[in-house]
């Protein structure tokens, strides 16, 4: 599985600042720390989330923000009992960014994102122990 980033990528200090990140959930995992690495995952998870891919060429479309501001998340709980929520309440976020309901337009364009979380989890821990409940649309 392999993310695809193009259009709005980051940039070096924002790189720079997901790995920082990355090292300091890894470190949290060895400490049993779980919520520190839950909130390493949603946060990172809805920093990419936001990433537009580049425009279609030739299209008209408008891009008004509203799918990228509509990302948000949190963290509950400690320990064995940490649970992460990301969740995008805009009405055509599933069409977009949803596993199986992405439109032919937005695949391969798009990351679903589950495969963002699953990508950003494994880094820190195996995504098997990871309590994540997705909400879009």
């Amino acid at each position: 599985m392999a993310l695809r980033f193009e259009g709005d990528a980051m940039n070096k200090q924002q790189l720079e600042g997901l790995i920082a990140r990355l090292q300091a959930a890894r470190t949290s995992v060895a400490r049993g720390e779980t919520r520190k690495a839950m909130e390493f995952v949603v946060k990172t998870s809805i920093d990419l989330a936001r990433l537009y891919p580049p425009e279609v060429p030739g299209s008209h479309y408008v891009r008004t923000g509203r799918l990228k501001d509509g990302w948000h998340g949190d963290v509950v709980g400690g320990g064995k009992f940490t649970v992460g929520f990301i969740r995008n309440p805009v009405e055509y976020s599933p069409l977009v960014m949803q596993r199986g309901m992405q439109i032919p337009i937005h695949i391969d364009r798009w990351n679903e994102i589950e495969e963002i979380v699953e990508s950003v989890g494994a880094a820190p821990f195996e995504v098997a122990a990871m309590n994540i409940a997705i909400s879009i649309g």
